[in-house]
């Protein structure tokens, strides 16, 4: 693309009383201008997260136009992540390009590569940890700031990704001080969901003790309500409860009921 200039001059000179105007032209000046077009965009290979997850993002800088673009620079801020060492990496789609110099302070990444090509493409990888210990209400918001000497410094879209999981934890005790045989005991099994989404599909295994018989009256409870949708290997003493969901954040109590027999 030129840029067009040219000057006029304006000017007036007398001859015998009498007043002329005349105007001058330069010559039109073309000026080559050199506007670099950078295109950034960020993406994860994940929509939803847990605390722990490994998460990977791709960073992709276009130049679009037929100006090199110098001295770029790409800057990353991680919140509630590490990175995760040795996972940085970078290729240029088609072309060879510089090679990229990457700081990190105080989880806030500075990418610097001297220059990108006219037409090229440079792509960024790197992987960063999600907090172990991080808050359930918590997301990932963020997104990376590009500038070049040539252009104003600008954003790339906004990258949210939700904490979204179902984390199922148990607890098994047992409701006797002791057991003895052809008495009674009740086991009782308190399932929680921690996470922020939906279980499905559960099925609790449990191993009871050997010659353990379920009781003849209400053999297992879960929140004081009788099921029947259960099945029991006698011979291995294995119990299999199905369940359908279990909402986020709640909690059951199973209770089973029965004895150790001769």
């Amino acid at each position: 693309m030129n840029i067009k200039s040219q000057a006029t001059i304006y000017y007036a000179y007398d001859l015998d009383g009498i007043n002329y105007k005349s105007t001058s032209t330069s010559n039109t000046l073309l000026t080559p201008l050199k506007v670099s077009s950078l295109y950034a965009k960020k993406i994860a290979n994940a929509s939803y997260f847990k605390p722990g997850d490994i998460i990977t993002y791709t960073i992709v800088v276009n130049n679009g136009s037929s100006f090199k673009a110098t001295n770029v620079k790409i800057k990353d801020k991680l919140d509630n992540q590490n990175f995760l060492k040795g996972s940085f990496k970078y290729y240029y789609l088609k072309d060879d390009g510089e090679d990229i110099c990457l700081t990190i302070d105080n989880q806030k990444l500075e990418f610097i590569v001297s220059e990108i090509l006219p037409f090229s493409t440079l792509i960024i990888m790197y992987k960063a940890k999600v907090n172990d210990n991080l808050e359930i209400d918590k997301d990932l918001d963020n997104q990376s700031i590009i500038s070049s000497d040539e252009i104003k410094d600008f954003k790339t879209n906004d990258l949210s990704l939700k904490q979204k999981y179902a984390k199922v934890i148990c607890e098994k005790s047992i409701l006797n001080d002791y057991a003895y045989l052809n008495t009674n005991i009740t086991y009782k099994i308190s399932v929680k969901n921690i996470g922020n989404c939906e279980a499905c599909d559960l099925e609790i295994v449990d191993e009871l003790p050997e010659t353990f018989k379920l009781s003849p009256s209400a053999p297992i409870v879960i929140n004081d309500q009788e099921i029947t949708n259960y099945s029991y290997d006698s011979d291995k003493c294995i119990l299999r409860i199905p369940l359908d969901y279990l909402e986020a954040l709640s909690q059951i109590d199973i209770y089973i009921n029965g004895s150790i027999v001769k």
